[in-house]
């Protein structure tokens, strides 16, 4: 569980009800419906929309569906369900076996959501929200608390950041994001450059950073750290659940799938400031950093 999201939505607009359908337990649903469950008012688990329609939940404000493979979808029931209030908001979760849905399904999806866009008091909220696993922590929060996840996060205390890359290329998008909020942040091509002090966050781009060991996540995680409590975030193309695992037990706090929301990346900056270590913890580390460098 990436450690710098909410545990509770937030009181205006957050999901009293969640009505979740479809499997819960496969291991790259586990973390979204962990998190769903403790923001949550209360939830509702149906296993299949046939249950749902047997055993109908009351007073839902979010149906989330969720489907691990390409097995056939009932639209039809699927809209059923839908179609008992316009203030329900949708949103379908689809595991790595899912990933032809949003083309081979776009016209019941476009049907579905016409249907539901059809009443005067429906509002864009209600269009169902197509939600990858492997990227459910940069929009399941804010679909969960009701907040639009295109604005980002205005940090009141601004940060020094480093951006790891492996070209300029792959780091100025990054850079041009991070400096529109107000932050410091500087490009390092390097993960052990000798260059840099009082870091308060470091984002790994899996230009450089791939995916790696526990070992090797340890490593680059303390070759840039100049103060004890400097944060990590690791972007990377799809990464899959036990390489993003890898990368949390050494210390990751945020791992962003591409492409990223910049709503998720401008959160976790907006975070409390780290705690400043004292004299003897910087002498230690220019110490280590000078035997590098030699």
């Amino acid at each position: 569980m990436d450690r710098h999201l909410p545990s509770r939505p937030t009181a205006h607009g957050g999901c009293q009800t969640l009505l979740w359908i479809g499997p819960r337990d496969a291991k790259e649903l586990h973390e979204a419906y962990d998190f769903c469950e403790r923001s949550a008012s209360q939830i509702a688990y149906r296993h299949s929309i046939a249950d749902a329609i047997q055993r109908p939940a009351m007073s839902v404000d979010r149906i989330l569906f969720a489907r691990i493979n390409r097995a056939p979808f009932d639209w039809r029931f699927a809209n059923t369900v839908l179609s008992k209030t316009d203030d329900i908001r949708a949103a379908c979760l689809i595991g790595s076996l899912c990933d032809g849905v949003p083309h081979n399904e776009r016209f019941a999806i476009s049907e579905s959501n016409r249907l539901r866009l059809a009443s005067s008091s429906a509002d864009v909220n209600q269009k169902l929200l197509l939600i990858k696993s492997h990227a459910w922590n940069q929009s399941l929060p804010a679909w969960l608390d009701g907040t639009d996840v295109s604005q980002p996060i205005i940090a009141t205390t601004k940060k020094t950041v480093a951006v790891i890359a492996a070209t300029f290329a792959a780091a100025e998008p990054i850079l041009d994001l991070i400096s529109d909020l107000g932050h410091s942040v500087v490009w390092i091509r390097s993960p052990e450059s000798v260059r840099v002090r009082n870091i308060d966050q470091v984002i790994w781009d899996d230009s450089l950073a791939s995916p790696a060991t526990f070992q090797t996540w340890r490593h680059r995680t303390e070759s840039v750290a100049t103060q004890k409590n400097t944060k990590h975030a690791w972007i990377a193309s799809s990464p899959r659940i036990d390489q993003s695992d890898s990368a949390r037990r050494a210390g990751v706090d945020l791992v962003l799938s591409k492409p990223f929301s910049c709503r998720a990346l401008s959160q976790w900056l907006a975070e409390k400031e780290s705690i400043r270590e004292g004299g003897s913890r910087l002498q230690n580390t220019l110490a280590k950093r000078s035997k590098v460098a030699a």
